[in-house]
């Protein structure tokens, strides 16, 4: 059973076009419970005996109201009407569900038109004259779907219709064109059909209105053959549509998600914001009349137009509600331009702002204006295109004073998510930024697991408050990067390298076996030597090759003194390093002077592996290219991400790896197996053998993992000579690689997770950490452009003057010149 309170009386329409229900206090009200499954039959006849109504069932109407949440989505929310079976049953349901609807309108229709709903609607001063002069209209609405044709009566007398005022705004009117020969312009929200007399006889309404019959008045306009009709009833066809009609340059911007008169919005910026989103959808332009914290009028660029909205805050709160909106245009494309005044930088912004991420390098201005021009048909100026990517840039990273504040909350939260993570931050005694470092526990437990050399370097930023950015790198056993640390610095001085490898330091300590590999920078070296003097430095070939041609001026000598620092034995150093000594005396000293341990493999006192070049460092730099002109915050956010989805990634590709080795040695293995094939084995004992190529002997030691070649020794991956040995006693040579490159040791490196620190809205903070902040660097931003690309060494690729520089004809090949200066006969 439900309980239904039901009252008696009748709707209207009061002077805010909106429905309100009059009570008749005369018949009271009625609580009354009715079965679930009551019929609509069953429903009407309850009400009757419950309020002594002497009518029938068919005239009866019941309503309800909308509850007030729906009402304020809907502009003009006419009453529900209860019609049917399937219509009471909906509202049981309703009722039951939502509590706010909490009483059923019960109207006694009127015999005479067959209606309980009744429009009053005060002339506006918004309507055309031919509106003001139509006359008194009364709009009834029959309470059941019925197929019976509209009637229209004509009457003599003027008395029945002096209650009768304008339609309702949402429901379609027909007139006869014959009778109304001087109403021209309808009003702007209703919808009008002109009925021609050829239409007197068409029988069928409008599918989507329900049947109504009204009477309209005599016109001094009419004709004497009207007049004589009297009571005759004619036959017509509804209006086709419901929706305003654009008549004589008149033009509606109304929609699904239009604004409507008392829609609240949380403050001033959001109703902005939905008004120039809603101008540029539907290509209208609108100027502000007056706007302060407290009101807001808007009207149309056309001074002539009747399109306009006004909206007031919300007394003691930040809301605004709107309180006029007319969605009328009546301006013409003249005041309208191609690059729109509404389509500012920052709301086109958070249209494209998701092409912009920690790891997007997003959308370049050119593409921006193609887009734009295509999604919405703007045409956008470079300069506006640019500051839009700015614009998205700043709401999805935010901006680089932001990231320096955040910057220790972050720092906090990276350690709770990632146990055992390194962090320091320092600051000048004013608060302002200095230096920060970071390194994550994951990568400092695997770091463990790894070959002992590190790769150090710096690259500088791009970003607002410039900078540079330290990084350590390791190799895995599949020779793939393993970052260790990072840090941010003003730059690559003395004191930054210093404070780096001091915060390093906690994380790895100084040992014999230790290998920190760099360019031949000065301040690395001191800051080694101070803090490292154990471990051993060495520099890379790569940019001990620039230094030989900036400072002989020839490129020459590059493929010895490379084959000279690769060199596995000291025999082979040897040969080689005498043909450079033939070939310039000066060029030897200066390698000596280097130092031999530094460059050369089979000097060092430690392991250097297969780590002879800048390929860790330069490798990291590179994928780091776009990142750099992030804020300091963002550029850590995608350091992480990057460890993040390298750590899966690899354990993945661990876990579908079902080899010994990791695949790029088990790759290495069998290239060597082919050659090793070709040997020839003599053994000597069990562990120990004689192995002969074509012009040498080598003797190779399996228990000890040693060959007279000295590959064996120093990359500790076995050499041809060793394979061909462990074949000649079918032991597996595999078994004598080192544990760097087994897989069981790749998969335990890569086997916990770099985790996210999550939304900033859901961290939560002790005060000691809320407390602090810190400011941004002291910078000076330089004249001109911003430099986007370093400055290239001598001989690096792209420098004028190198093999990358030298342009050829493309019609005769030649250098000097081009195709179109090219004289060459062919």
């Amino acid at each position: 059973m439900v309980e239904i309170y039901s009252v008696c009386g009748k709707w209207k329409q009061n002077e805010k076009l909106q429905w309100v229900f009059l009570v008749d206090t005369g018949k009271g009200g009625s609580l009354c419970e009715v079965d679930e499954h009551i019929s609509y039959t069953g429903l009407v006849e309850s009400v009757i005996e419950d309020f002594r109504l002497q009518c029938l069932v068919k005239d009866i109407s019941l309503c309800y109201e909308l509850p007030p949440r729906m009402k304020l989505m809907l502009e003009d929310s006419l009453p529900i009407h209860i019609r049917n079976d399937r219509q009471v049953c909906t509202f049981i349901k309703k009722k039951q569900g939502d509590p706010e609807i909490i009483r059923l309108c019960v109207t006694e229709l009127h015999r005479s038109t067959g209606s309980d709903i009744s429009v009053s609607v005060p002339p506006s001063d918004t309507y055309s004259t031919a509106e003001k002069g139509q006359g008194n209209y009364s709009l009834f609405l029959p309470p059941a779907r019925d197929s019976a044709v509209i009637a229209i009566g004509i009457s003599h007398s003027t008395a029945a219709h002096e209650n009768q005022k304008e339609p309702h705004p949402s429901v379609g009117t027909s007139f006869t064109s014959a009778a109304h020969e001087n109403q021209k312009e309808p009003h702007p929200s209703v919808g009008t059909s002109s009925i021609p007399a050829a239409h007197e006889n068409q029988k069928e309404p409008h599918p989507s209105v329900g049947t109504s019959s009204f009477s309209l008045p005599y016109s001094d306009t009419c004709s004497t053959a009207e007049k004589e009709r009297g009571n005759k009833s004619l036959d017509l066809i509804p209006a086709p549509d419901r929706s305003p009609i654009p008549i004589g340059g008149v033009h509606s911007t109304r929609g699904p998600d239009d604004i409507y008169v008392n829609k609240y919005f949380m403050n001033k910026a959001e109703l902005m914001q939905k008004m120039r989103t809603w101008a540029l959808e539907y290509k209208f332009e609108f100027r502000s009349r007056w706007s302060n914290k407290d009101r807001v009028v808007l009207v149309c660029v056309d001074d002539k137009c009747t399109w306009r909205m006004r909206a007031i805050r919300v007394v003691s709160s930040d809301f605004f509600v709107v309180k006029k909106y007319c969605h009328e245009h009546t301006c013409d494309t003249t005041h309208r331009n191609a690059n729109h005044r509404q389509a500012t930088a920052k709301l086109l912004g958070t249209f494209y702002c998701s092409h912009y991420g920690e790891k997007k390098e997003g959308l370049r201005p050119k593409q921006l204006m193609e887009l734009v021009r295509r999604d919405h048909g703007v045409h956008l100026p470079y300069k506006k295109a640019w500051r839009t990517k700015e614009e998205a840039q700043i709401l999805v990273r935010g901006t680089p004073e932001d990231s320096y504040f955040n910057l220790v909350k972050w720092l906090f939260m990276a350690k709770e998510k990632n146990p055992g993570t390194v962090a320091y931050l320092e600051m000048d005694p004013k608060g302002k930024f200095k230096y920060v470092f970071i390194a994550f526990g994951p990568s400092i437990r695997g770091f463990a697991l790894m070959r002992r050399v590190v790769a150090v370097d710096g690259t500088f930023l791009k970003g607002k408050f410039k900078g540079t950015l330290l990084a350590a790198t390791a190799q895995d056993g599949d020779y793939h990067l393993y970052p260790i640390a990072f840090a941010i610095v003003d730059s690559e001085n003395e004191a930054s390298w210093s404070w780096f490898f001091r915060c390093l330091l906690s994380i790895i300590p100084d040992a014999a076996d230790l290998v920190f590999v760099s360019d031949r920078a000065p301040t690395i070296a001191k800051a080694l030597s101070d803090l490292y003097p154990l471990s051993h430095h060495g520099i890379y070939t790569y940019h001990l090759g620039n230094n030989i041609k900036t400072k002989f001026g020839s490129q020459s000598f590059l493929p010895l003194v490379e084959a000279a620092a690769k060199a596995y034995t000291y025999q082979a150093f040897a040969e080689v390093f005498n043909d450079i000594q033939i070939s310039n005396s000066n060029l030897a000293a200066y390698l000596e002077e280097a130092d031999l341990r530094k460059w050369a493999r089979c000097f060092a006192p430690s392991h250097r592996y297969n780590i002879m070049t800048t390929n860790i460092a330069e490798s990291l730099n590179s994928m780091l290219k776009e990142p750099r002109e992030l804020p300091v915050l963002s550029l850590l956010e995608t350091i992480r991400l990057t460890l993040t989805t390298w750590f899966h990634e690899r354990r993945e590709k661990t876990a579908k790896h079902n080899k010994r080795l990791t695949p790029n040695v088990t790759k290495e293995m069998v290239l060597r197996f082919r050659e090793a094939m070709t040997l020839d084995v003599s053994q000597v004992d069990q562990f120990e053998f004689e192995v002969k190529d074509k012009h040498n002997k080598f003797v190779v030691h399996l228990r000890n993992k040693n060959c007279t070649c000295c590959v064996f020794d120093i990359d500790k991956i076995p050499c041809i000579h060793a394979i061909a040995a462990s074949k000649r006693t079918n032991i597996d040579e595999n078994k004598l690689a080192d544990d760097f490159y087994l897989t069981d040791t790749w998969a335990k490196a890569y086997a916990e997770s770099i985790h996210p620190s999550g939304d900033a809205k859901n961290w939560v903070l002790p005060d000691s950490i809320t407390g602090v902040f810190c400011a941004p660097p002291e910078t000076r931003v330089s004249s001109g452009r911003p430099p986007k690309k370093r400055f290239r060494s001598a001989g690096e690729f792209g420098v004028p003057g190198s093999k990358s520089q030298r342009h050829k004809c493309g019609r005769c090949g030649k250098e000097g010149h081009n195709k179109i200066t090219c004289r060459s006969k062919i």
